[in-house]
């Protein structure tokens, strides 16, 4: 496992032992707190990498996306990856659908996930890791319903969180490559 993808681990870890005390709202919260936490940790432990939200990965000015980070070798910089001098070492795209007994949303604004965005999201990382932009990706999907059907995914993509003691909650995260 590269440290990028340790890191990761470590981080989504946290995030599990301590689900109830975020409270996330939508896929921002998630991304915002998925850094956090990996900047903890690299400064903590001592990892050798910097991670990064709305990080340039190509010279065209496209959209940025509010529900990545990219994570890079300490001091490598934007103008490295751009001038092909160096790659990124993760993308990782964040999604979150909120459970639907949730009370502290309104129902009407819940996002839903569906299953052509995961299928797009996942071709456009492979494409990043085809045109050497970055060595490796990770989607994650953080489900607090489990509304998505195994059977969509392949095996071990799916990790059940439980229920935390709340009802309404039935957290499960898949993780694709």
């Amino acid at each position: 496992m590269t440290p990028a993808k340790e890191l990761l681990g470590r981080a989504i870890e946290e995030i599990k032992e301590n689900y109830l005390d975020y409270q996330f709202i939508t896929h921002r919260d998630v991304t915002w707190v998925l850094q956090k936490t990996m900047r903890e940790l690299i400064k903590k432990e001592g990892y050798p990498l910097e991670v990064y939200h709305n990080y340039p990965l190509g010279r065209e000015r496209q959209s940025l996306k509010d529900y990545e980070l990219v994570i890079v070798a300490q001091g490598i910089n934007y103008r490295h990856v751009l001038s092909k001098e160096a790659s990124v070492e993760l993308v990782v795209r964040l999604l979150f659908e909120p459970s639907r007994h949730r009370e502290d949303i309104c129902e009407y604004a819940l996002p839903y996930v569906l299953s052509p965005m995961l299928v797009d999201e996942r071709k456009e990382l492979q494409s990043l890791k085809e045109n050497r932009l970055t060595r490796e990706t990770q989607l994650l999907l953080i489900d607090e319903g489990s509304r998505h059907d195994s059977a969509f995914f392949e095996p071990g993509t799916i990790r059940k969180w439980g229920d935390y003691g709340d009802h309404g909650l039935d957290v499960s995260v898949i993780e694709l490559d």
